[in-house]
């Protein structure tokens, strides 16, 4: 974008000026370019590297569509199947392909729509027979007889023949995903003939007929150099799997969901295989699998692990993972990211000391906080340890700001767990209202309210941040200064003469999740014992947060990114007696007068799915946030008492960037949404889904708003022509346009809808 905007105008080509816009177009806009004309629509197809086919007219003109030399930069595509037909339609569309066309494909998803193919088995049931108007059964699988006798016939659609296609003319492709009821034998014979597929990915969702031997076998046997692969629902019959795990050699990332190994030890024996001859496998994720103790000793042993995902809630108490199962964890040297989700996993201060034994360990997420409990800081260890956390925290780099990754670092990783929302767990939310008194005594680490000096330095803060707003870019960096200094004095005054320590130092730790449910009359909180850990940008407290705990943020420095959820809001507010008010200087982040020491250089900011969130609640975080010099990102999420006068108030942080307001409350309205988006003045991003009273025609009225605002500055400005102008181009600049993004298609695209 750069170098295009140096070059004169007469030096850009069409080609190089769209390269660079149709990146942020939404779908609907680049589907709108290719109806301007011939040149422009071959731009936007050029730009187009994902397709999905769904709709049935687009199947019944598929062989006739040139599909893949109108877009020849295509390297993803997914077809969902509502019909047989269809499922014929893909197949010759991928038989007539030309070699040249498709060679740049290198990744096909196949999937079917389950109740469609429930109701044609049913139809098919009734009439008698599988005759599907060629005079010839419906399903090759049928036809050929593989269906065993004892089973009944699967309720899926077929997807033999463009498999068979697949192997026939597109021997490049080095990724499938399937996503059916159930996979049939056949059409696991057919996948064997790809002997170039590195990544392969079963979602088969039908516990009644899970994958069988012959099935598994057949298709490792020649998929040797597969680097990823996903099974789903495996008996404890599946032995096989470890007999060709010699034969997977290159094999980096395996995941595993709803296994059932019986009393045969057959969960033993695979990771067992696992352990003593792969030597390359990097990625391992368990998902309600009844990984026993026995299991977890014999994964220990996978000394080439970067990542280990478990999450077994559901399991049997016998088979319920456990702790006693991580005694040798500190095997696991390279071990960068730790997801342990279990009845029987509990974060306590003996799992702590091992986790703090792994050199590499940079995330981690697990719930049972209630087993910390403080230990003795005056032994001459925690001293030491308080020295050198001391000096890590004087030499952290605090300047360097974060990236809008839109969680696909690590956050995709825990959305991999069935249904999950950017959790691998979501434990059962604690509505009771019922509050501890106040926490008095917060043993080795003092909350007490700052002293009056650092009350008047943060006032002082506060007002050099409220004058720099006219230019933030120039002033961001020295606000930013001054505030860390104010939080490390802070933290030193606070603590007394005894530093603040965690009970053990994660020193690579850069991600913390945290679930519950967890006591609330612990003292100290559970995450004061957590922190400050030198390295710690990004933290999440889901069902476990409190104003204890948040209060705890006090001690940790340099947090970049933060996520609040599945709370109820009383519990986030300081304790008050009955049918009192909450605190008129607090709000959900804790005291005002406090908020900057911890949160200082927070950039992101996500708060979600809240149990009584109101307007006040939001007028009271607005508050906080005007505080908060980085903020530049903020994603408000299910809070359904949420209003456009609630909204409204966020226009007090003119230091946002990025907006994200996901399934709020009826309240909220698409006029309420554009006064807002108006009223930031450095706004760059917008995006709304699931409202039900903002429409498709956001982006629209967001202009009429920013024209209505520009006339109001233009008024303003006074009788002066000339300051009228420069003021109706201030506001009428495309730079302080945002980009607007409605509906889950925009939104869940990224910054980069491809």
């Amino acid at each position: 974008m750069a170098q295009v905007v140096q070059t004169t105008p007469r030096e850009r080509s069409l080609e190089e000026v769209f390269a660079c816009v149709l990146p942020h177009l939404p779908p609907a806009d680049r589907a709108a370019l290719r109806h301007v004309c011939a040149p422009l629509r071959n731009l936007a197809n050029c730009a187009c590297a994902k397709l999905a086919l769904t709709s049935p007219h687009v199947f019944h003109a598929l062989a006739t569509s040139h599909l893949l030399k109108r877009f020849s930069s295509i390297s993803s595509l997914e077809f969902l199947f509502n019909s047989q037909q269809e499922v014929k339609a893909a197949t010759m569309f991928l038989l007539t392909a030309q070699s040249d066309q498709g060679a740049q494909l290198a990744r096909l998803t196949f999937g079917e729509n389950r109740g469609a193919a429930q109701q044609l088995h049913q139809q098919q049931a009734q009439c008698g027979g599988f005759n599907g108007g060629y005079g010839q059964p419906e399903s090759r699988f049928q036809q050929y007889g593989y269906n065993s006798g004892a089973r009944t016939v699967p309720q899926t659609f077929d997807f033999t023949e463009p498999f068979l296609a697949m192997a026939c003319c597109f021997t490049r492709i080095k990724s499938v995903t399937i996503d059916k009821t159930v996979l049939l034998e056949t059409e696991a014979a057919a996948l064997a003939r790809l002997p170039s597929l590195e990544e392969l990915r079963l979602d088969t969702n039908s516990s009644a007929q899970p994958l069988r031997r012959p099935l598994l076998q057949l298709m490792l046997s020649g998929l040797t150099g597969l680097r990823v692969l996903k099974l789903s629902y495996i008996r404890d019959t599946t032995a096989d799997v470890v007999m060709n795990l010699p034969r997977l050699t290159q094999l980096t990332k395996l995941t595993l969901q709803y296994a059932y190994w019986g009393e045969s030890g057959a969960g033993e024996r695979i990771m067992g295989g696992l352990a003593k001859y792969q030597k390359q496998l990097a990625e391992l994720h368990l998902y309600e699998c009844g990984v026993s103790d026995d299991m977890l000793r014999l994964i220990m042993g996978i000394t080439t692990l970067r990542r280990l995902h478990i999450q077994d809630e559901d399991a049997e108490e016998e088979r319920c993972p456990s702790n006693k199962g991580l005694a040798r964890i500190t095997q696991l040297r390279r071990l960068e990211q730790l997801e342990l989700f279990g009845e029987e996993f509990q974060l306590d201060g003996e799992l702590l000391g091992r986790l703090a034994q792994l050199p590499a360990l940079r995330h981690l997420a697990m719930a049972g906080l209630d087993s910390l409990q403080p230990d003795d800081t005056d032994s001459p260890a925690g001293l030491g340890q308080a020295k050198d956390l001391g000096a890590e925290v004087e030499e952290m780099e605090l300047s360097s700001t974060m990236g809008d990754d839109e969680d696909e670092s690590y956050e995709s990783l825990s959305g991999t767990s069935l249904g999950g929302d950017e959790a691998t767990s979501r434990p059962q939310l604690l509505r009771g209202n019922s509050r501890c008194g106040a926490i008095s005594g917060m043993g080795r680490i003092s909350l007490t309210a700052p002293r009056q000096g650092q009350r008047s330095a943060a006032q002082r803060g506060n007002g050099a941040q409220a004058s720099g707003r006219a230019n933030p870019t120039a002033n961001n960096s020295n606000a930013k200064n001054q505030s860390l200094c104010h939080n490390t004095s802070a933290q030193a005054q606070r603590g007394g003469d005894i530093a603040p320590v965690p009970l053990q130092v994660l020193r690579r730790l850069d991600t913390l999740r945290l679930y519950g449910p967890s006591s609330l009359c612990a003292s100290p909180p559970p995450l004061a014992l957590l922190l400050p850990q030198p390295q710690l940008r990004n933290l999440k407290l889901s069902a476990c947060a409190s104003h204890a705990n948040l209060r705890a943020l006090s001690l940790q420095a340099g947090l970049r990114k933060l996520i609040v959820s599945h709370t109820a809001i009383p519990l986030l507010y300081p304790t008050v007696q009955l049918h009192q008010q909450p605190h008129p200087g607090a709000s959900i982040l804790g005291f005002h007068s406090e908020v900057l020491y911890g949160l200082a250089s927070l950039q992101v900011l996500r708060i979600k799915d809240l149990h009584g969130f109101m307007d006040n609640h939001l007028s009271d975080l607005a508050v906080a946030l005007c505080r908060l010099p980085s903020l530049e990102e903020l994603k408000l999420r299910a809070l359904g008492g949420v209003s456009d006068g609630g909204v409204a108030a966020l226009a007090a942080v003119t230091r946002l960037r990025r907006l994200k307001l996901y399934a709020l409350g009826d309240g909220v309205t698409e006029g309420g949404v554009a006064h807002l988006a108006s009223s930031l003045p450095f706004l760059e991003e917008l995006k709304v889904k699931d409202c039900r009273r903002v429409g498709p025609t956001l982006r629209s009225t967001v202009v009429a708003y920013r024209a209505t605002a520009a006339a109001a500055a233009a008024a303003a400005a006074g009788g002066q022509p000339a300051q009228r102008m420069a003021a109706l181009s201030l506001a009428q600049s495309p730079l302080t346009m945002p980009i607007v993004r409605y509906g889950a298609a925009e939104c869940e695209g990224g910054r980069d809808p491809r």
